[in-house]
């Protein structure tokens, strides 16, 4: 368990991907999920059904709209 993002509470797994084909494991990655009930397998379960571009979409909208939502905040005009 750990605190995220203004202390929000996720389910953080340290984890490795073994690759089958080239019989050799992956980069270290760490997942994080909202969903506090899950179990580290589940959790890598979940990332394993998402595509990489859906998460790749999401966290781009997500950065850019925290970015216009600090611009309009600060009043930051062209």
């Amino acid at each position: 368990m750990a605190r995220f993002l203004s202390g929000r509470q996720v389910r953080a797994v340290w984890c490795e991907y073994w690759d089958s084909k080239k019989q050799d494991s992956k980069a270290e990655r760490l997942l994080l999920s909202t969903n506090i009930s899950l179990t580290a397998e589940e959790v890598i379960d979940s990332y394993s059904r998402v595509s990489r571009n859906s998460v790749r979409t999401t966290l781009y909208m997500a950065t850019h709209s925290a970015i216009w939502r600090h611009i309009a905040r600060s009043g930051v005009t062209q």
